[in-house]
């Protein structure tokens, strides 16, 4: 059985002491900022401030550390455990569309992803994003929804809640997914703090465990979800790159103010519908688009 803690930023230091003060051994690991070994107990600290923990009894281990040491999100999960994990892109680029993942982790092909660079999207290079997401698409089941900048807009004006729209891509790709495979646990990275996701899963099955957790991409089921949703991003974007041949940053920055102006130019302002998310304020003076 393995348990996961994430510390809180600048308590490494108090932790590390209190593994010294139980006896803990410490180790080196190429990959951690330190193994720490007890009788038939392993703890890694990664860099991330990921704690896994490993062995026997670790319910009774891990609360014998005070728990303000820790992030309130940690997830057991069995080695062999299969889950859903979610998550998005989109979400702070103007141009393009919104989109999310609903992603089947099976521990068992663990082996053939072991070369791959697993982890957030946010932290690979847009080839790495294509190479290792057509890998994954092959290896595991998955919904991805895209929801194009002309729906999106559509829905944003009678909803006015971009967290809402979200939530309600989650629930439709987390329930097509939950009625095929039946995973006993679903992990999303959190992005609002009403958990609608949540309720409205658990009314429709009760047994399930259901995680909306911040920096959720250390699990990997949901960095896999994260670079699969950002290669369905980028694939559309590049789709509305060649169909209006111009090229769309990413973002929401100068570069983006600039190539709305630009598009506007050779188009028209009536033409961003169909090719960004209207409600984002990219100048003072541009609040509607």
């Amino acid at each position: 059985m393995n348990i996961v803690k994430r510390l809180i930023k600048g308590k490494t230091e108090e932790f590390l002491n209190l593994l010294k003060d139980k006896g803990f051994i410490f180790k080196t690991l190429p990959t951690a900022i330190v193994r720490a070994e007890g009788e038939g107990i392993y703890i890694n600290l990664y860099n991330s401030g990921k704690v896994l923990f490993q062995g026997k009894n670790l319910e009774e281990i891990v609360n014998s550390f005070p728990q303000n040491l820790f992030y309130p999100q940690t997830i057991a999960l069995e080695p062999e455990t299969i889950y859903l994990g979610g998550d998005e892109s989109g979400k702070g680029d103007y141009f393009g569309p919104l989109v999310c993942c609903v992603f089947l982790f099976d521990p068992k092909f663990k082996d053939e992803i072991k070369d791959m660079p697993i982890r957030d999207s946010k932290k690979l290079t847009t080839l790495q994003v294509f190479s290792v997401a057509k890998r994954l698409i092959k290896l595991f089941p998955h919904k991805l929804l895209i929801l194009p900048p002309k729906e999106y807009n559509t829905l944003y004006s009678k909803i006015k809640n971009l967290n809402y729209i979200l939530s309600k891509m989650y629930i439709r790709g987390c329930k097509e997914m939950i009625e095929k495979f039946s995973p006993p646990i679903v992990i999303i990275d959190q992005f609002s703090n009403k958990k609608e996701i949540s309720r409205s899963l658990n009314k429709l099955y009760p047994d399930l465990k259901i995680k909306e957790v911040t920096g959720a991409e250390e699990y990997l089921g949901v960095a896999c979800a994260s670079i699969v949703a950002r290669f369905g991003f980028l694939a559309e974007l590049k789709k509305l790159s060649n169909l209006f041949n111009f090229p769309f940053p990413l973002g929401s920055g100068t570069a983006v103010r600039k190539a709305k102006e630009d598009f506007c130019k050779l188009y028209s302002r009536e033409k961003l519908f169909e090719v960004g998310k209207l409600n984002f304020c990219l100048t003072p003076t541009d609040e509607a688009g």
